[in-house]
């Protein structure tokens, strides 16, 4: 798959926001916006357990995702497709966890964190991986 550049790398770990598109559990598609954090080259993300990207994933992992951004007319941005992969392991949750609250949240003693993300290991909270399969990149 090739590569973005570290310019355009750097520039998309500093967003908010990343769209990722789902299918839930009668076929449909949907696209929502979600914070993300970059793991060791794989786009994370934290969301509720019962939520629909969770049952949506857990049923068909295809992914698809895009980070955009810009003002006209200097735009940028990466889309790719690949697989969502729900993360058990209690280390790579609390990485993601960490990173996240690093961020988003202007101090770990925030408390809306709990409100949104809960604790590190709350039961009601499902961490997810994307990981790359192909992707597109832009900047005008």
């Amino acid at each position: 798959m090739k590569e973005a550049s570290a310019s355009l790398k750097e520039w998309s770990e500093k967003q908010e926001l990343m769209r990722l598109s789902y299918l839930d559990d009668r076929g449909a598609l949907h696209v929502v916006p979600v914070w993300f954090v970059d793991i060791d080259g794989h786009f994370c993300f934290a969301t509720d357990s019962d939520h629909g990207k969770s049952k949506g994933f857990r049923q068909d992992p295809r992914a698809a995702w895009v980070i955009d951004g810009g003002t006209n007319p200097e735009y940028r941005g990466l889309s790719y497709t690949g697989k969502a992969e729900e993360v058990s392991d209690a280390g790579l949750r609390e990485r993601i966890y960490n990173a996240l609250v690093q961020k988003y949240f202007k101090s770990p003693a925030d408390p809306n964190i709990d409100k949104i993300l809960g604790k590190v290991n709350a039961a009601r909270t499902a961490y997810f991986k994307l990981t790359p399969q192909s992707g597109s990149f832009w900047e005008y």
